[in-house]
């Protein structure tokens, strides 16, 4: 009577983890597959100066995208903080000013509000979840700006 009750207890036991774990894996990948990710690369001109491109290589749109440079790997800088308002899958932006060894930051969220840090210090790109610089506000949104603002000077 006993070994009746179990192991139809164990199956059902069983079967609920699978269900519950196959739910949780659609889910991740799910969220996965629309990711935005936000790298920085440099691209040499005629004159051998470098400018900085955004691109998002994600899966996703990036929303609410702050750009800014740094003057030093760990310092950002608040009054160069630009607002771009989407960045699609595949886009590039043109980042305006040469950052030599110093650094670019986006701070962007996917479609569901879910924040991202793409960071480039010494050409090295790194994503962190999450937003890491919540002192940054951008008070330049793009679309109110000429094209030379884009051109801080970091320097």
């Amino acid at each position: 009577m006993f070994f009746q009750l179990v192991v139809p207890l164990i199956s059902l036991i069983t079967s609920v983890g699978a269900i519950l774990l196959s739910y949780i894996a659609f889910q991740k990948n799910y969220h996965a597959d629309i990711q935005p990710i936000i790298v920085f690369y440099p691209i040499s001109n005629s004159d051998n100066k470098y400018c900085w491109y955004a691109k998002n290589v994600g899966k996703g749109p990036a929303q609410g995208v702050l750009i800014t440079g740094s003057k030093n790997k760990k310092e950002f800088l608040q009054e160069q903080a630009i607002l771009f308002p989407t960045i699609m899958q595949d886009e590039i932006i043109k980042i305006g000013w040469d950052i030599s060894n110093n650094g670019l930051i986006a701070i962007y969220s996917n479609i569901y509000r879910k924040e991202f840090t793409s960071v480039c210090v010494n050409n090295k790109n790194t994503l962190l979840n999450g937003n890491k610089y919540k002192y940054l506000k951008a008070e330049k949104p793009m679309w109110k700006l000429d094209k030379d603002e884009y051109k801080p000077n970091l320097m």
